[in-house]
């Protein structure tokens, strides 16, 4: 237990914690306080994704394979796709970046630009495909809609989950101090 308390020290401070340690050696106990108000699911997630602890990827994806399930026909690539939205939410592959077509400026020639909307930041979208490890041609197949849709659909549940998380965090951060 000792272990998962330090590792939770460590690598819940991409979560922005709050923490009463006097050392910066010494893992706080106040970061746990978060684990009370987070659901069996969120506790996965965070495990999953922050600690990359292997049983909580297990339960985690578990409960995605349940959650939301494809017609038998398309059931060969639940698990890949599956994967694949867990992996993208982990390594961060929906990042906000620059606006290429601009250079972050949000206009181009004088003009707002299309890509942007005129903010300079866009999301970078990751090939999916080669996430969920399918052909590209069989990933676009008008077939396998329901699969992309799937996929989406998943990754919006996994960034919905981060974002309470992180405002469950925000919360207990705020009553602390």
């Amino acid at each position: 237990m000792q272990s998962v308390i330090e590792l939770l020290s460590v690598k819940t401070s991409k979560l922005d914690t709050n923490s009463r340690s006097t050392s910066s050696d010494t893992p706080s106990l106040d970061k746990l306080g978060i684990l009370s108000h987070l659901s069996q699911v969120q506790i996965y997630y965070l495990f999953a994704v922050y600690i990359e602890e292997r049983r909580s990827l297990l339960m985690l994806r578990a409960h995605l394979i349940t959650k939301f399930k494809l017609p038998t026909e398309l059931m060969a690539y639940q698990l890949k796709v599956v994967n694949g939205a867990l992996y993208a939410c982990s390594s961060n592959a929906y990042r906000i970046v620059d606006c290429y077509k601009c250079k972050a400026s949000g206009n181009k020639d004088d003009v707002r630009c299309k890509r942007c909307g005129g903010t300079g930041k866009t999301s970078k979208r990751p090939k999916v495909h080669e996430i969920c490890n399918v052909d590209r041609n069989a990933w676009y197949t008008k077939n396998n809609a329901l699969v992309r849709e799937m996929y989406e659909t998943i990754v919006d549940y996994l960034q919905q989950m981060d974002i309470e998380i992180r405002e469950i965090t925000n919360k207990n951060k705020l009553l602390t101090e």
